[in-house]
Order: C-alpha cells, then sequence, then structure tokens
C-alpha cells in the first residue's frame, strides 16, 4: 500500500507568516461568490485572475532544496494568465454544456497547480503527450471512461516504486522522466494531464489505513459539488472500490477490506478558519500540514460516526488529536480545537481503533483509546474486566492476504481470494510465542506454546491492544497488533 511522503519541516518564520496571514482574514473563502464562470460558461477573466492571486498567498511549494516557499512569490502574472486561458479554453465545451460546474472549474481545473511543485509551464508539457478531443465527451459518463483509459495507459508508462518519498513535490517531467512512483506520483501525472484537458480531477487519499499498514491515494472525477467518480488503474467500470482489499465475486462473503479512518480530497482555496491553519506550527510536525485547503470526503466511501470529546476535555484546551496505530506508531489522521468551539470529531469512519490524546501541556498525559465496531457504537477498554487470550492465528486475514501478495504480486488473484476462502491456523504447532501487551510501547506478559494450532495463554487480561510473535521473532513496523475488548479478540 502506498505511504504518504514525508512531513515537511518549517521554519518559525513560516509559521509566524502563516498566522499574519489567518488572522488578517475575515471571511472564510468557501464562502465567497467568485462569479468566474457565468451560467452560460462564459470566463470572467479578471474575477479569475484575482482568485488565483489571492490564494497564492496562503499555497506553498517546495524549491530545489526542499524549502516550503510561498507561491505568491514566484507566480508570474504573464504566466498565470497563460494558466487560466488553457484551463478555460481547454473547459470551455464541458462548462458550456454544464456537464461541469463552476465549483469543479476553480477548484479542479484553474488552479496554477497539482502538487508542492511549482512549473508555470507544465499544462503545455502534459498536452505535448496528451490531448484528446472534447467532442468525444458528452456526460459523466464519456468523462469518466477517458480518465480511466488515461490511468490504463499510465500503467504501462510508470513502474509501481517506493523509492521516492518526496514525490509530491514532482512536476509531470520529473515524473515522466522518473518513469516510476507510488499511488502519489499516478494520482499526480493523471491530475496533470486531466486538468491539461480540460477535465477535473483530483487526488482522494487516506493518510493511514486503520487495519492494515501504509495509506493510499487514489483520483477522482469531481464534475459538480455533489457529484464525484473515483477511479485508478484498470478500473474502467466506472465503480472503483477502493476500500475492497479483494473482492470475491464468486464468494462476496470471503471479499475483505481496508477500514477507513479518514479520507480526504486535495483542493486549492485555504480555508482560513480551519484547525489546520490556525494550529499550523503544531500540526505540520505531525503530517497534518496542508489539509486546510483539503475536504474532508470520508462518508462518500464509508459509515462514520461522530466521538464528542467534552467530557474527556476542558473547553480551553487547544487540540486534540485523532490517531490510528500503523507501521508500529499512532499516526494522526484529523484535529479539532475545543479553545474553537470544536469539540466533536466528525466523519469517522467505523470498524476502527482510535487514540484520542492532547497536545497541550496540561493535557499531555491524558489520551484513551476507543474502538468504533462496523455498527458505529463506540467501545472503550474495560481495565477492571479481565479474559483469557486463546487464538488460533496471529495476524488478521487481511494481513494474510497482504502476506500472500508480497510473495505472488497481484496477478494470481485467485490465489489471494483462497487465502479468505480457505483461512486457517496460522498458528505452528510446538512452537512457542510470546505475548506483547501495548503501554506506550510494547511490553512482554508470558511465553506459551502452540497446541493443535492453538495457543492459549494462561493468565486472564484487561481490555487493551495486544500482538503475538513467535519467541524468537523481534517486533516490526509491519507486524499488526489485535485488540482484547469486551472479552474478544478482534484483530486491527
Amino acid at each position: 500500500m502506498c505511504h504518504k511522503c514525508n512531513m515537511l519541516k518549517v521554519k518559525a518564520a513560516f509559521f509566524t507568516f502563516i498566522l499574519f496571514c489567518v488572522f488578517s482574514c475575515t471571511k472564510k473563502d468557501n464562502e465567497i461568490a467568485y462569479d468566474i464562470v457565468s451560467d452560460k460558461g462564459e470566463l470572467n477573466y479578471q474575477n479569475a485572475f484575482k482568485f488565483l492571486k489571492k490564494n497564492a498567498i496562503l499555497n506553498f511549494h517546495l524549491d530545489g532544496n526542499g524549502n516550503l516557499i510561498q507561491d505568491s512569490q514566484d507566480v508570474d502574472s504573464i504566466k498565470l494568465a497563460e494558466n487560466i486561458m488553457s484551463a478555460y479554453n481547454h473547459s470551455k465545451s464541458l462548462l458550456q454544456q454544464n456537464i461541469i460546474s463552476e465549483y469543479s472549474f476553480i477548484n479542479y481545473v484553474l488552479p496554477y497547480k497539482v502538487n508542492l511543485s511549482y512549473d508555470p509551464d507544465w499544462r503545455k508539457a502534459a498536452l505535448s503527450h496528451f490531448k484528446w478531443s472534447k467532442t468525444n465527451i458528452t456526460d459523466d459518463k464519456s468523462a469518466l471512461t477517458a480518465c480511466n483509459i488515461l490511468n490504463d495507459t499510465i500503467r504501462k508508462i510508470l513502474a509501481f516504486s517506493l523509492d521516492n518519498l518526496k514525490e509530491d513535490g514532482l512536476s509531470f517531467d520529473q515524473i515522466l522522466q522518473n518513469k516510476k512512483g507510488s499511488c502519489i506520483s499516478f494520482t499526480n501525472f493523471v491530475s496533470y494531464v486531466c486538468r491539461a484537458n480540460g477535465l477535473p480531477v483530483t487526488t482522494d487519499y487516506i493518510p493511514a489505513w486503520g487495519n492494515i499498514n501504509g495509506g493510499h491515494a487514489w483520483n477522482s472525477l469531481v464534475m459538480n459539488k455533489k457529484k464525484s467518480y473515483p477511479f485508478e488503474g484498470s478500473e474502467t467500470n466506472g465503480k472503483f472500490e477502493p476500500m475492497y482489499l479483494i473482492k470475491n465475486k464468486t464468494n462476496p462473503k470471503y471479499s475483505t477490506y481496508r477500514t477507513v479512518p479518514k479520507i480526504y480530497r486535495r483542493g486549492f482555496i485555504p480555508d482560513t478558519s480551519s484547525v489546520y491553519i490556525k494550529y499550523f506550527k503544531e500540526l505540520a510536525p505531525l503530517g497534518l500540514n496542508f489539509t486546510y485547503t483539503d475536504t474532508d470526503v470520508t462518508d462518500l466511501y464509508t459509515p462514520t460516526t461522530k466521538v464528542d470529546t467534552k467530557s474527556f476535555f476542558k473547553k480551553e484546551t487547544n487540540l486534540v488529536i485523532l490517531s490510528v496505530f500503523n507501521t508500529g506508531i499512532w499516526i494522526p489522521v484529523a484535529a479539532i480545537s475545543p479553545k474553537h468551539n470544536q469539540q466533536v470529531f466528525d466523519k469517522i469512519g467505523v470498524g476502527g481503533l482510535y487514540l484520542i490524546s492532547s497536545l497541550d501541556k496540561n493535557n499531555s498525559n491524558k489520551s484513551f483509546c476507543i474502538y468504533i465496531n462496523k455498527a458505529g457504537q463506540i467501545k472503550q477498554f474495560n481495565t477492571q474486566k479481565r479474559s483469557v487470550i486463546k487464538l488460533d492465528r496471529d495476524m488478521s486475514i487481511e494481513q494474510e492476504q497482504l502476506v500472500a501478495i508480497a510473495k505472488y504480486g497481484w496477478n494470481d488473484y485467485k490465489k489471494l481470494e483462497k487465502v479468505a476462502e480457505y483461512s486457517k491456523s496460522t498458528l505452528l504447532d510446538k512452537v512457542p510465542y510470546t505475548l506483547y501487551c501495548w503501554n506506550n510501547g510494547w511490553k512482554t506478559m508470558e511465553n506459551e506454546v502452540a497446541n493443535n494450532r492453538t495457543v492459549s495463554f494462561r493468565n486472564k487480561y484487561e481490555d487493551g491492544i495486544y500482538m503475538i510473535l513467535p519467541e524468537k521473532e523481534k517486533i516490526n513496523e509491519k507486524k499488526r497488533p489485535f485488540i482484547l475488548i469486551e472479552g474478544k479478540v478482534v484483530f486491527i
């Protein structure tokens, strides 16, 4: 699975500038009527120019040394004018036929950038390699077909690789030159080409999965504010479903899923009221650096629920963080500020374990875990209850399938399906297993030998986070834990 690019380190002067921009603004940008495209699909060039110049203040790009630079320092008026006219000319027929909306155009076609790179000539570069006729796009279906055909073509050009950890700062030409990349490079490349051709395409991304390691990103064709279509790779049937790990069409009950904590849609317009910009200094080092331009679209993909934190944190608390356990650590996926009247985490994906904590010094030791089951019920660990831990496996079926994928690849899909269909114990007889418990790190609890491919530990344990490994095997970031909750074992 794809990993999100490295967290960016930013100097104190940059934080000061961010705060100045926030407090000098008086209105949320997404509440403003832009009047950039008329009802007849005609462009108001002056408004488009002002829109881009204004939003360049709170958008940033990486220079050659990996430093963050304010876009407005480098945006050239002549190049900006070229960007506006190229964007409009390639979207004009789609706008005039109401195939795409003004909202989609100004958010996902008009912007002078796609990611953290700054290349004012990316439209020309993309069109020199990929250009299609607008006459073939007459509705949503034909627009999505064009996107899928493009993505299938790109699969033949780019090879999957996790070598580059700063690929979100690559231009179109750099990705093409590299000829490889993770889902981040793939989605950026598709966005470059689609936007250059006038289609409103962006990236939807998961910072971290809830039950397997890593995160993921894919593209979304956004026709208007309420209608969008996810797509990726060779999925040309118009129904890309990123939550499936293995979709078993013959026996649906054996399908396996990746649980979703949060999904964001990459945007361009900064929300100056966002907690992610008010507390940029604190959140950027945690990887929550540019969420202030992005939209939470979790509920478009999976059932969600809300978690109210006011019983746990005072109203004066600056920040409360929502995290998931991924690659051996807790990875933040969302933040709220009780101090700014945000005490409820909204749109949290069901079926996952979450850590809720505060960055405030007076709350530094205050954190707690919750498990949200698939029905959306919120469960907390009962430290007074003691239960026996008896296991016939040391990993979930999803994790077992990932082991098979690492060994065989995705080509033999039937073999991957059979992992779930014919699942049996993953434990080995006469092998001693060590039980670990998470308490700000892994603590050894006891050893026990497996018998009849089952291991039963002697002591009873309170609800919490656990892991078992063969006695001589060391804990590594690839290993996933399980939780004991209400006396039941649930792999996460």
